[in-house]
């Protein structure tokens, strides 16, 4: 069921919206200029690089986001790897993980 939901979004999104119109809205958010309260006119940073990050990301591809990886043998009388556990955010997120919800 889901792939005919994915399918006719698929299908209305390139009648309603064709790559070329998507290209032109990227091209004039890389020109976006804002106006100051004092008037003049100035360029949007903000929305230009989100604009350049989402066109580099249709073209070449995201970048590969590093993830930390955890690995270690335990045993239940090594107090050092435990104090180790204990201040790595990513070995707690990763034993929340696989032990299910835990309080805080």
């Amino acid at each position: 069921m889901k792939t005919t939901q994915n399918n006719s979004l698929s299908e209305a999104l390139a009648t309603e919206l064709p790559d070329e119109q998507i290209a032109l809205a990227i091209r004039d958010a890389l020109t976006a200029t804002q106006t100051t309260r004092s008037g003049t006119i100035e360029p949007d940073h903000k929305t230009r690089l989100q604009a350049a990050t989402l066109a580099l990301a249709y073209k070449h591809g995201r970048p590969v986001e590093r993830q930390e990886v955890l690995t270690a043998n335990i045993t239940a009388s090594d107090e050092s790897i435990m104090d180790r556990i204990k201040n790595s955010p990513a070995a707690i997120a990763a034993l929340r993980r696989f032990l299910g919800d835990l309080p805080e």
